[in-house]
C-alpha cells in the first residue's frame, strides 16, 4: 500500500533500517527486527504484516486474520495473492521486477531500467 501523496518522514535506528514511518494523512507504519537484523513483522494502522526466512531470504509475506500473502521465488519473480487478486512478478538479472502479469499470464504493467 503506498499511501497518499506528500511527505512521508521516516525514522531509523541505529542500524540504518527504517523503524516507523509516517504517511502524509498521518498513517504509521512501524517495522520489527530480530536478533539477526531481519524484519520480521509490520505494524500498521491498516494491519500487521509478518514475513518468513529461508536463511536471509525473504520468501513469504503474510497478513495474520486474512488471505492476503506474497510468495517470493527468488530468480525467478514472485506469485502474488492479495485480496483474491492472483498474479506473477518476473525479474531482472538484478532482481528489480520487470514485468507484472495477471494468473492468466496477461501483462499488467512492465518497467524498463537504463
Amino acid at each position: 500500500m503506498v499511501p497518499g501523496s506528500g511527505n512521508w518522514n521516516i525514522t531509523y535506528e541505529r542500524e540504518n533500517r527504517p523503524l516507523v514511518t509516517t504517511y502524509p494523512a498521518a498513517t504509521t507504519l512501524t517495522n520489527i527486527y530480530n536478533g539477526d537484523g531481519k524484519r520480521i513483522q509490520s505494524v500498521e494502522t491498516t494491519g500487521d504484516r509478518r514475513f518468513v526466512y529461508s536463511g536471509n531470504e525473504i520468501i513469504s509475506e503474510v497478513e495474520p486474520g486474512n488471505s492476503n500473502f506474497i510468495y517470493y521465488t527468488h530468480n525467478l519473480g514472485s506469485y502474488i495473492y492479495y485480496t483474491n487478486v492472483h498474479g506473477f512478478n518476473q525479474e531482472n538479472g538484478s532482481g528489480s521486477t520487470v514485468t507484472m502479469r495477471n494468473k492468466s499470464g496477461v501483462v499488467q504493467n512492465e518497467t524498463e531500467y537504463d
